[in-house]
This record gives structure tokens, sequence and C-alpha cells, in this order.
């Protein structure tokens, strides 16, 4: 099962904020908003130690040779290992294979910090996760919030 995407973690926290913002005189939902805020750092966490790798690829065709190319050397200099399903990657840049399977992946342009995640190596796949350090929490940014704590 894939990880939910930055992007939607952040929606599912911030939704829970609102909601237990809106109920400013109980104090369970005081306590819940305790809570997340303690539990920021760990979701951004979450994501972050797993980036072993920085790459900017500017010269692979295809994902299959962007597997066998960047993507394995960046790997096999620091684990000593193959790719293999799992592995997460971080671009540095806004580098795509020239077939822009990277962009495929994400829906839109590549940009410097995107994740992703090796879905497939047998018929090379990735999943677009989000953007690396981009948990906002902006529900938690309200003044509407901050007055409940």
């Amino acid at each position: 099962m894939a990880r939910p995407t930055i992007a939607l973690v952040n929606t599912a926290v911030n939704n829970a904020f609102a909601a237990l913002a809106s109920d400013r005189q109980n104090r369970k939902a005081r306590s819940g908003v305790q809570a997340l805020n303690e539990v920021q750092a760990a979701l951004v966490d979450a994501y972050t130690p797993q980036v072993d790798f920085v790459v900017t690829d500017t010269t692979d065709a295809t994902l299959t040779a962007f597997f066998a190319g960047e993507l394995l050397t960046a790997i096999r200099a620091v684990k000593g290992e193959n790719v293999k399903v799992g592995t997460v990657f971080q671009v540095g840049g806004a580098g795509d294979t020239t077939d822009n399977a990277l962009a495929a992946a994400k829906g839109s342009a590549v940009a410097d910090g995107d994740l992703f995640e090796v879905t497939n190596t047998s018929t090379p796949a990735v999943a677009y996760l989000g953007v690396a350090g981009t948990l906002d929490f902006s529900a938690e940014e309200d003044d509407d919030f901050n007055s409940v704590l």
C-alpha cells in the first residue's frame, strides 16, 4: 500500500485542526489541538528522513534508463544495493527523464524537492509523494486556532 501524499496529510491535519478549533469550549477539543501540535514534527519527519537520495536527472531518456543510470548510481554509492520497490528519492532541481516520466507520475512539471517512490522495478514505475518539507498546517496558523491554546 502506497503512503498518502504529503498534500493529503496536510488536508487531513488541517481539517482536524479546523474541526477541533471550532469548539473552543470543549476541553477534549483543546486537548486534541494540543496533541496535533505535538505530532506535527513527527509527521514531517515521517517523510523527510526516508529520502536517502537526491537526484537531478537531465540525461536519461526513460524510467528504465533512469533506474539503471543515475538512480542506481546514487543508491550504490550510499547503500551498495540495487533499485528496489519502496526506494524514495528527491529531485534536486527540475530535471526529469526526456520522456517526462516523473512529470507524468506527478501530474505536472517536476520541481525542486519533489519526492517519488519506486513502485515497480520490473516495469519501472514511480509514485509522486509530494514536496519535501511542505507540511504547512495552515489551519494551525489561523488566529482562532491559536486562541484555543
